[in-house]
């Protein structure tokens, strides 16, 4: 029997939906048995609003978050 996403994460996990999860501890998303690693920025920026549930982000706090130390952000 294949295992579930909440036995394959680590104790450091956000389960979003009985197939998928965030592994803080790996830097990654479970799908289903499938772990998948994501680049620094990428999980920076998933792991500031999975902390942050029901907030609406200003996209400057998002860039600096994905781009530290970069003062050079569009003006949008």
């Amino acid at each position: 029997m294949a295992k579930s996403v909440e036995e394959l994460c680590t104790q450091d996990c956000l389960l979003i939906a009985p197939w998928i999860g965030i592994d803080f501890a790996q830097q990654g998303v479970w799908r289903g048995t499938r772990f998948i690693p994501l680049p620094a920025r990428t999980f920076a920026i998933l792991s500031c609003l999975a902390h942050h549930p029901n907030t609406v982000m200003a996209i400057d706090h998002l860039l600096a978050v994905g781009w530290p130390g970069n003062r050079m952000f569009l003006a949008i």
